[in-house]
Formats: structure tokens, sequence, C-alpha cells
């Protein structure tokens, strides 16, 4: 049959006879989390859970603070309530949830708790269907990314009243999604080991060459021990040349990425750039230059640009001294943030913070390889890690499809399309 609420369109089609579609506010006790402040912070106390707690669909008790406070009732947790992500930076974050496995706990002003009146792995699976993905574009408030209790209740969802129904759809989807899952977490294992031997063939290339057998010398540099025997070191000042070029009319803006990527901030994304209402200091780019973002530069903000266009002031635009490969010096300085030097050279109070500045790149010492040797070791570096890139690319291509199969299989039990007394 056709479920009808108040004449209100649903986003599931026809149900099941017996089944209906139903608010969320009929189906669960709903309240907004815990207001705290620093001083509230406590080394012990009550633990509070908050968005970072939920992750694949699970509570991840890892990372608890903790606050000393008389908890009012509504922001305690117990056992068997949905934990649920109501605010957050990112939209993608709204709505991600996790069933409560103890009592004792309180939750943070920027997550939800619902205490269902029915199964609550039933309830669980409801809301990781394609619940959000319907009702989000319209039920976000528009100042910021939050869900409110008021709209998040007047959700619809198909529902089953029978108890004996709610648990064998919880059951069959434990099972089904468990089964993904798995499956899941074998591929991003794949892709942790793949980018840790991206990390470490650069970071054993670009400091000790192609040669093998190639012999050592101590190198002097306080971040790298020794370098081939050839290969010379000087401060960055003999190597780079910062640049001060004037902004070309019509010039797009440029930026520097923590991937070491440097291309016109169009070619990757629009939105989330603060942009400047005056620009001044800005410099022009050209392809082929060495960038280096000042302050993102120990996250791996350095690279080759692929075009022409404008960058802001933060950024040092460089290029080199004489006979150089740019490319090669990008891994190399990319190997010194991810290596963690660039951070040890901090000054400011702030944390994860540094200002790389260009005069203090120039006082550095660097491994200098002959120039014929730079062109090689950046061509063999660009060929492996497109290799990887690929390979990994392909692993999430798959993660991605094995989630799409995921919310399928979901959407498929929660609405009764799966009858799944038959298939259990």
């Amino acid at each position: 049959m056709m479920p009808h609420l108040e004449d209100k369109e649903v986003w599931f089609g026809e149900l099941p006879e017996g089944w209906s579609a139903i608010r969320i506010k009929r189906l669960a006790d709903i309240n907004n989390g815990l207001t705290y402040s620093p001083e509230n912070l406590s080394d012990h106390g009550t633990p509070v859970l908050r968005s970072n707690n939920i992750r694949n669909g699970k509570l991840d008790k890892t990372d608890l603070i903790y606050v000393d406070l008389d908890i009012p009732d509504k922001a305690k947790a117990a056992r068997g309530d949905v934990l649920i992500c109501s605010a957050n930076g990112s939209k993608k974050l709204i709505g991600k949830s996790a069933v409560i496995d103890e009592d004792g706990m309180a939750f943070g002003a920027f997550m939800m708790i619902a205490r269902p009146y029915c199964n609550s792995r039933y309830f669980y699976y409801l809301l990781n269907s394609d619940l959000f993905n319907y009702y989000l574009p319209t039920y976000l408030t528009t100042t910021i990314n939050q869900l409110t209790v008021s709209n998040f209740g007047n959700m619809i969802v198909p529902f089953s009243d029978d108890a004996t129904m709610q648990q064998l759809i919880a059951d069959y989807l434990d099972d089904k999604t468990g089964e993904v899952d798995g499956v899941v977490g074998k591929l991003r294992r794949q892709v942790e080991l793949l980018e840790r031997y991206r990390r470490e063939l650069i970071a054993h290339t670009v400091t000790r060459g192609l040669d093998p057998h190639a012999p050592m010398k101590d190198s002097g540099i306080e971040w790298l021990p020794s370098v081939p025997s050839h290969w010379e070191v000087a401060p960055g000042k003999r190597v780079f040349i910062k640049l001060q070029r004037p902004v070309k009319d019509g010039a797009e803006t440029v930026t520097c990425f923590r991937d070491g990527t440097v291309t016109l901030r169009r070619n990757r994304r629009i939105d989330g750039f603060t942009e400047s209402l005056q620009e001044i200091g800005y410099q022009g780019v050209e392809i082929g230059d060495l960038v280096i973002h000042e302050m993102d530069a120990f996250a791996g903000a350095i690279g080759v640009s692929d075009s022409s266009g404008k960058s802001t002031p933060v950024y040092s635009v460089c290029s080199m001294q004489g006979e150089g490969s740019p490319h090669f010096f990008a891994y190399l300085l990319r190997y010194m943030a991810r290596s963690g030097f660039i951070e040890s050279l901090a000054r400011g109070i702030r944390q994860r913070t540094v200002d790389f500045r260009f005069k203090t790149l120039a006082t550095l010492l660097v491994a200098i390889p002959p120039y014929e040797e730079q062109r090689q070791i950046a061509a063999y570096l660009d060929r492996k890690t497109r290799d990887i890139d690929s390979a990994v690319a392909g692993i999430k291509r798959q993660i991605e499809l094995l989630g799409d199969y995921r919310k399928q299989v979901i959407n498929d039990a929660v609405t009764g399309k799966i009858r799944v007394g038959e298939v259990a």
C-alpha cells in the first residue's frame, strides 16, 4: 500500500501491509546535548561524547573528554540511546549516528540523543537509510550546518510496529553490514599500506638517490644525517630565488594544497575559501614555479605549479638558482615537512602553525644532487606516485561502491522491499 501522513510526500514509496509512515518524534524522545566551557574540563568526572566518538557507525571511546559538572537528566546518555551528530562544519557528518552501549556518559552541545521507544538497532538503521540524504538539503538551518530537534523529529520514516520484525531487520542488517564493513576495513588497510609505501619511497629516494650502492657521507644537515658522497650540501639561498612577479590582468587564483598540488583554485573546488576584499600583495605565478605555503608548509603544502595565475603573499613563489629541478626540490621539501622538521621550527604559540618564510628556508642546509640526477629522481618518483595514486583511486572506488551497496541493503530492509523473515 502507499503510505499517507498528513498528505506529506515521503521518500520511500510503497510499504508492506501493516507498515506505516511515521514521524521520528513519535518513535523516540529527542534531546540536545550538554553545553560546557573550557573551565569545566577535567581529568575526571563525566565522560562527554562528541562527533569524533562516532566512527564508521560505531561508538569509539578512545578520545573522550571529561567535565566536572552536575549533568542535567536530558544530557545524560543511557545504554540503547542513539547518539546523532547535529552540528558540524562539514554537512557530510550531520546525521552520523551510533548506538550507545553503556550508561553514565553525557553528550556534547553539537550532538543529539534519541531514546527510542522501539528496538534501538532498528531505529539506528532507520537513520542510516536515505533519510538524511532526503531531508538535510532543506532541514539544516541557514546560518550554520545544524539540525534542530524539531526538524529531526519531523522527519518521516517507514515503520513496522511489530517488535519481532524490528529484531529480524536489525539482526539481518547487523550481519549484512558487518560483512561489508569487514571488506571495507581490509580495503582501507590496503590504502594505508600504499600511502605508507609512498612516504617511505619518497623519503628514501630524495635522501639516498637511485643507486642503492652509492657511498654515503656525513651531511652536516640537522634533519638528514648522511647523503650520497657525490651530492653537495648548501644553504637554501644557493638553491632558490624568491620571486615577486606582477599580477597579469585576468589572472585567476592559484592555490597550494596540502597534498602538494599547486593549481588554479577552480580545478579543485570553489567553496570553502575566504576571499580577500582587497588583493594587497598578490603576486604572479607561472607554470613550473616552486610554491611554498608559508603557514601550511609543515603539513606538506609545497609543490610545483601546473597553472599560471596569482597567489596571496602568504606563498613563497620560487625559481631555481641556475640549473635545478623544482620537482625534485618539491619532493625534498615535502619530505622535510612530513618528517616533522618544518613543524619543529615553530616559533609561535599557536599549536600546529608554523610560519615557514623564505628567509628561514634560505638559511637551512639542503642536499643537492647533480642536476641530471635531480631530474631522474623526480621522473622516477612521478612515475611511482602515479602508479600508487591509480591503485589508491581504484581501491577508494571499491569502497565507494560498497558504501552504496551497504546503503541500498539498509534501504531495502527498512522499507520492507526485502522480507527479512524469509531470507534471514
